[in-house]
């Protein structure tokens, strides 16, 4: 079977010598891992589509409850633009790592975000804001907004919640740290309860 989608890279694993092994994020089917044998889709003898934080659309077909790429038909190098920056990758490792950790499910909204914010933040000079304008609207779109959190302003964070990611920097949060961890670890509670 055969089907077009959109897929974000979380991760890239190399098989052997040739092959490799990626995690994507899928906007239709959600997480899934896809084999690519011989390393194929090498588009750049520098840096290939296959890196995490690239997002592509392609043609897809399964085989033995496997997902294999048939064809890219367009892609976004999001990969050298993040790593240019140390602040900003590892923020997009955070990003992608609580990612894993929390989300399972197939939904086209969390989809949408996850390119946003990877996008956003390859343009950033503010990585922490869009990490933390990630963790709200990660949070919101779950499900599992609370009405306050101890100790942080919560205008700061309805703003957040409400604006476009282009709006995200002009906001000066201080103690971000304290907004960010207070996230991670509502989130963290949250889904060890559940």
């Amino acid at each position: 079977m055969f089907f077009k989608d959109e897929a974000i890279i979380l991760r890239k694993s190399i098989i052997w010598e040739k092959d490799i092994s990626i995690t994507v994020y899928m906007k239709k089917r959600g997480k899934e891992n896809i084999y690519i044998q011989n390393g194929a889709l090498l588009k750049s003898p520098y840096i290939s589509i296959t890196e995490p934080f690239n997002i592509f659309k392609g043609v897809f077909y399964i085989k033995k409850d496997s997902v294999f790429i048939q064809e890219v038909e367009r892609y976004k190098n999001l990969a050298i633009l993040i790593a240019k920056d140390i602040e900003i990758f590892k923020t997009g490792f955070e990003i992608i790592n609580i990612f894993n950790r929390y989300i399972i499910y197939q939904d086209e909204k969390i989809y949408i975000l996850l390119k946003k914010t990877f996008y956003y933040l390859s343009l950033s000079k503010n990585p922490k804001m869009i990490k933390l304008a990630f963790l709200i609207k990660l949070v919101y779109l779950s499900g599992i907004f609370p009405n306050n959190l101890k100790n942080l302003n919560w205008n700061y964070v309805l703003k957040i919640k409400n604006s476009p990611f282009k709006e995200i920097e002009k906001f000066n949060i201080p103690n971000i740290n304290q907004y960010i961890k207070a996230f991670e670890n509502y989130l963290s509670e949250y889904f060890s309860s559940s």
